[in-house]
């Protein structure tokens, strides 16, 4: 059957010798009337069960434990008898679990032992399988101790609370005699911790005295690492011993120890005036690394220079700072016979980026033009856009003196950035529609060279 437990023994005499007798399950402990089910069912329970010994005085069965028979509370009465019906010995038991020996179960009524007091004429002692029930109560307040200076007890186990009859008047321990360990399953919870060192501190729900420190176990389990400590009045966070830093998840450093309102976001949070500064390589003075001023520029740096290892890029880290040149493909002139604006070379010549709101774009370009007859202007110019003849910024005119000659020319241009893209690209054009306009692209050295800087600028 479901859940029962397996019985299993020897029927034997008060010799300890085994006899073919049998043994007796009575069910006690529930009221007249009631009906013992299992747990759960309509499922009744028997109320005798005699187990029958064989020839060696081995008995076998099967019966419901009592922790599956409702109502809770019930025991065992179990009676040992010979061939004859005449009872050897009988015991309560709990029986709970899927196996029960009476060999070796210890029944809820072993008689202890009593060493009788001295001085006293009303004691209780428990030992063996006896369980105690209801409430221990002094018979006079605050008389009675649990344990003595001499002898304590080892271990307490509290299903609930240990509570003092008035708010903040008692002691758990001394100052002189504390407690070893505490074990809390949940919480421990009080107004202040305070440490047992001399000299805590007065204030505070932890309480720790100069020379205290918070510390942690490390990952392998070899040292201790110091999180929170002082250093005569300085507060010291982490431990360089460890390797691994501080992080910080949530949480910020806030400047209270000035007149005036700190930032009210970000880790790291200063007043308009605070500077974040170091101490310089011949311990004589500080060094500014970061700050702002009173019209809310931010200072980075001193005077001595700023080191940078990597790039500056704008706020939205989508643009880098920097100088980018462009040249002609080297592989011929560019000739052109169009009286409107062309583009010179949409692959080579022309530079496309993001010019962010607050950066700038200076586009500087230079090269050789001539023209098939002389003293015929000839047009050049910077363009934003991907299409021919639109989009012109700057442009600009030169006459070459002789037919087939060579003139110099130059032009340049910036572009305030607006978050948007722009695409910058030379267009060259001729007054004469019969008159060709031609750039020098002879080889990467006589070609044309256009140069971009890209950067924060007001």
């Amino acid at each position: 059957m479901a859940g029962a437990v397996t019985v299993s023994g020897n029927t034997q005499d008060q010799t300890g010798a085994n006899v073919q007798g049998y043994a007796v399950f009575t069910l006690l402990n529930f009221s007249a009337g009631t009906l013992p089910r299992v747990l759960g069912t309509t499922t009744i329970v028997e109320r005798i069960h005699r187990f029958q010994a064989n020839a060696s005085g081995v008995i076998s069965g099967t019966l419901f434990g009592n922790d599956q028979i409702d109502p809770a509370g019930t025991v065992y009465l179990v009676s040992i008898l010979d061939a004859s019906g005449n009872e050897i010995s009988e015991a309560l038991f709990n029986i709970t679990g899927s196996t029960f020996n009476i060999n070796s179960a210890t029944p809820i009524t072993v008689s202890p032992v009593v060493t009788p007091p001295i001085g006293d004429t009303t004691y209780q002692r428990l030992d063996g399988g006896n369980n105690a029930t209801g409430s221990y109560v002094p018979a006079t307040n605050n008389a009675s101790d649990l344990g003595s200076a001499s002898s304590g007890w080892r271990t307490g186990y509290f299903s609930t609370s240990v509570l003092s009859r008035t708010n903040n008047t008692a002691d758990l321990g001394t100052a002189a005699i504390g407690w070893r360990t505490g074990y809390f399953a949940t919480s421990a919870i009080s107004a202040a911790f305070v440490s047992k060192t001399v000299n805590p501190a007065a204030l505070g729900a932890v309480r720790l005295a100069n020379g205290d420190f918070l510390n942690f176990r490390n990952s392998g389990n070899s040292a201790d690492l110091n999180i929170l400590s002082m250093n005569g009045n300085t507060t010291v966070l982490g431990d360089v011993s460890g390797g691994g830093g501080i992080q910080a998840n949530g949480l910020f450093l806030q400047d209270i120890g000035n007149a005036g309102t700190a930032a009210g976001s970000g880790w790291l949070r200063l007043q308009n005036s605070d500077k974040v500064k170091s101490r310089n390589n011949a311990n004589s003075a500080d060094i500014n690394i970061i700050g702002t001023t009173a019209s809310d520029i931010v200072d980075v740096g001193d005077t001595s220079g700023i080191g940078l290892a990597g790039v500056i890029q704008n706020q939205a880290h989508t643009v880098t700072m920097g100088i980018t040149q462009k040249k002609g493909s080297g592989a011929g002139n560019y000739t052109s016979a169009s009286a409107t604006y062309v583009r010179v070379d949409s692959t080579n010549l022309k530079f496309t980026t993001v010019i962010p709101t607050g950066w700038k774009l200076s586009a500087n370009c230079s090269g050789a033009i001539s023209s098939l007859t002389a003293a015929v202007n000839v047009l050049f110019a910077l363009a934003d856009g991907t299409a021919d003849n639109t989009g012109i910024i700057s442009a600009s005119i030169a006459t070459p003196a002789l037919a087939g000659g060579w003139a110099s020319f130059s032009i340049n241009t910036v572009v305030t950035g607006d978050g948007a893209s722009h695409t910058i690209n030379l267009q060259y054009a001729t007054t004469n529609a019969l008159d060709s306009v031609t750039i020098q692209n002879t080889d990467t050295i006589n070609t044309v060279v256009m140069a971009f800087t890209l950067m924060p600028s007001n």
